[in-house]
């Protein structure tokens, strides 16, 4: 059995490279997802103990284990989000590898996002807002750039501002240009593509200040009542989701708007297991604002697993 560790796993692909390999992996169906979340309340913080499994029968079967524990920003080294990914062979239930669940996660999360936009936003933009300077935003960042290489003007912001000056200093190392921006709103007002990655309950997008042709990209929402997108940007979007499943009455960036009128489940355009069998996760004209729920799920991360351990085995026998 392998164990593909995290500077491995994030080295084997490009996220230009991961994206259609995300898509095409949605041609092969994922018949049993499970998910279970335990949450502790930590002083004025949650603290989330994560299990996510996955079964393609006759093929994958993968669970990852993660523990979010917001508190440990504080803590110097010891990151907020840390997991281990075990996948096994589908028919004989045989362990395969073991993965440092904490890359997957960040390339199987910023390959979503990067595989929507790719597919939602307009071609040669130039300005990308991202909100929210966690563990998610370097390779959110850079995710994006890779799909949209016209992407020159890249800020970011964050509540406590001093935390972007680690996610700049990380990704002048790839040679990605980032300057901090302290006025939320304003930027988003010039923003061609905004990628959020928080885990706020009060909405930090208002839809009326959305440009036209804009693509939204949400990622931190994996909760009933987190949402980082208001009502109006909901009514002024054409929403999509990677999986119907796993966002329609699951996380509170669909579930609230439906409760509160702004959406109805029928109004989601399409989700990636749309996209590989019809055209319809695609924007119909460069006016259009499109937004996007990355919900995250089992299904993503067995594909992703896989993904990385065909790849790494292959290059064991070479």
């Amino acid at each position: 059995m392998y164990y593909i560790d995290g500077k491995t796993a994030m080295n084997l692909y490009r996220y230009a490279e991961l994206a259609p390999r995300l898509l095409k992996a949605h041609a092969t169906p994922t018949q049993m997802i499970e998910d279970l979340l335990l949450e502790t309340d930590h002083k004025d913080m949650k603290n989330h103990f994560f299990l996510r499994a996955a079964w393609q029968i006759d093929n994958h079967i993968g669970s990852k284990i993660i523990t979010i524990f917001p508190q440990n920003r504080y803590s110097e080294g010891t990151p907020s989000i840390q997991a281990l990914y075990t996948l096994f062979n589908g028919v004989t239930g045989t362990p395969l590898c073991c993965i440092d669940g904490t890359a997957l996660t960040a390339l199987k999360t910023a390959a979503d996002s990067a595989l929507a936009a790719d597919l939602l936003a307009r071609k040669h933009i130039k300005t990308m807002l991202m909100i929210g300077a966690g563990a998610m935003a370097a390779p959110l960042i850079e995710a994006h750039c890779a799909v949209r290489p016209s992407l020159k003007n890249i800020l970011i912001w964050n509540r406590t501002p001093s935390r972007c000056a680690k996610v700049i200093n990380l990704l002048a190392k790839k040679e990605i240009t980032v300057q901090q921006t302290d006025d939320l709103d304003a930027t988003i007002t010039r923003a061609d593509l905004i990628s959020s990655a928080t885990t706020t309950s009060s909405p930090l997008i208002k839809g009326y200040l959305l440009n036209d042709g804009c693509h939204v990209d949400l990622v931190g929402s994996f909760t009933k009542d987190m949402r980082e997108a208001d009502n109006e940007a909901i009514r002024r979007s054409s929403v999509f989701v990677d999986s119907r499943q796993m966002t329609i009455g699951v996380v509170g960036e669909i579930i609230l708007p439906i409760n509160q009128g702004a959406l109805r489940d029928t109004d989601i355009k399409a989700d990636f297991y749309d996209a590989v069998l019809s055209d319809e996760f695609t924007r119909s004209n460069n006016s259009e604002i499109t937004l996007f729920k990355n919900g995250g799920g089992g299904h993503l991360d067995l594909m992703m697993a896989h993904i990385l351990y065909k790849k790494f085995s292959e290059q064991q026998v070479a």
